[in-house]
């Protein structure tokens, strides 16, 4: 009975399996003229984000533009001094070579303008 239990079990796994792919649709696709295409880098210019945003925005989208600046500050004033400081002494810290790389990407200077 367990035999064909699992027999069974296999079965429709490999019918799975090998049908998965058997409805594909093609996968091209034609680029419509005044539609913006998703890859596109000035896909921002083609629509209106305010038209299509709601008319009450979610309120958790406030309270991350209100906590921005404590995590910013707690950023620079505890995240980035501790990297610095385990970089002095990287075998006493466990600093890897993913950390420097990580810690040598963080930009120095703010997002505003240069």
């Amino acid at each position: 009975m367990r035999e064909s239990r699992l027999l069974l079990g296999m079965m429709v796994l490999i019918a799975v399996l090998v049908g998965g792919c058997a409805g594909a649709q093609p996968v091209s696709q034609s680029y419509q003229a005044g539609t913006a295409w998703p890859l596109d880098s000035l896909s921002y210019l083609y629509t209106d984000p305010v038209a299509n945003s709601p008319v009450d925005d979610n309120p958790i989208r406030w309270l991350g533009f209100l906590l921005n600046p404590i995590g910013v500050a707690l950023d620079y004033g505890v995240n980035r001094p501790l990297y610095s400081l385990a970089s002095g002494s990287p075998a006493l810290f466990g600093y890897t070579p993913e950390d420097a790389a990580l810690h040598s990407q963080r930009p120095n200077r703010s997002y505003g303008v240069q």
